[in-house]
This record gives C-alpha cells, sequence and structure tokens, in this order.
C-alpha cells in the first residue's frame, strides 16, 4: 500500500518516491501507434459505459497528514474520464508504466484536438454521430513525440512534424 502525504509519496518499503515524480517529462517512454490507438478505443467504449470494465468508486486511497496524523479515505467518483483511466489500466495491469505513458500520451492528444492547427487532420463522422476521426499521423506523433519538462507534448514541435510526416508520408516497400 502506498501512502500519500503532503510531504510526498511513500511506497509499501518506506522508500519516498517525491523527487522521481517531478519534471520527468522525458522519462514517459514513447509507445507504438497500435498501442495508442488500442489504448484510446479502450478509452471512449469504457467512458461511453460500453464494456466489462471496472467501476472507478470501488477505488480508494488513503492520505496520511503528517501534521496531524489524521488519515482521509478519498474513492474516485464515476466520471466518464475515471472510467476511461481504469480501464485502460486494467488493460495494462502487467505493464504498468505502459498504461500510465497511455494514459499521458491520450489526454495530451486530447488537450490538442482543439487547436485550429488541429483542424485539418479531423474529419466528422458521417453517421451524425459525435465522432470524429483523426489521421494516423496524428496517432503516430502522440505516441512517438517525447514530453517536455513540463510533462506534456510541445505543440509548435508537435503540429511541426505533424506537418512534416503528413507532406512526407513514409514509403513501403512492396
Amino acid at each position: 500500500m502506498a501512502t500519500i502525504s503532503k510531504t510526498g509519496v511513500r511506497a509499501g518499503d518506506g522508500i519516498s518516491r517525491r523527487g522521481l515524480i517531478l519534471n520527468l517529462g522525458h522519462m514517459i517512454p514513447r509507445v507504438s501507434a497500435e498501442e495508442l490507438n488500442f489504448a484510446m478505443g479502450v478509452a471512449c467504449a469504457a467512458a461511453a459505459l460500453r464494456g466489462p470494465y471496472p467501476t472507478p468508486s470501488k477505488n480508494e486511497f488513503t492520505i496520511l497528514d503528517d501534521g496531524t496524523g489524521q488519515l482521509t479515505t478519498y474513492r474516485f467518483g464515476d466520471s466518464a474520464a475515471a472510467r476511461a483511466g481504469f480501464a485502460v489500466m486494467e488493460q495494462f495491469k502487467e505493464q504498468p508504466g505502459k498504461g500510465d505513458a497511455l494514459l499521458m500520451r491520450w489526454v495530451e492528444l486530447t488537450r490538442l484536438i482543439d487547436d485550429q492547427r488541429m483542424q485539418p487532420y479531423l474529419r466528422n463522422a458521417s453517421d451524425g454521430s459525435d465522432a470524429v476521426y483523426v489521421r494516423p499521423e496524428v496517432i503516430e506523433i502522440a505516441a512517438e513525440l517525447p514530453f517536455d519538462r513540463d510533462m506534456g507534448f510541445n505543440a509548435q514541435e508537435f503540429f511541426g512534424q505533424l506537418k512534416v510526416r503528413v507532406a512526407n508520408p513514409p514509403t513501403t516497400q512492396g
């Protein structure tokens, strides 16, 4: 069991992990475009209540106030975002670092979806739903791009690489 306090995270082995979780954008691993696409599908299905995914509200964590010694237990709400996150982590429970990387990349991609520079790479579904299709190159860049020191994608770098990738698609050998 991990205990989270105001001064940091202390794992069951008693070792403080606070220094390890700050400014590690360069340590978020790259993933494959196929993995990211799969994780996004799982996340969207769980968010829409489609699939056998766990209910986040059954999960909890406890925070210790170092000053008072008081323990406070928190439970997750059953929001679409929580269902999505828990479903992805469940799919990658044998590789928790991979699940974290996929979720962080998905969150960063959703942040950039509303950017005007993304519009040429999006297409609304023709079935009248709210679905939006993205070019495969968008997923490829989101899977590969290193995180900056603020733990996110540098938007200028993302769109610069995307423009180049779309203009110069990789050639396939036949």
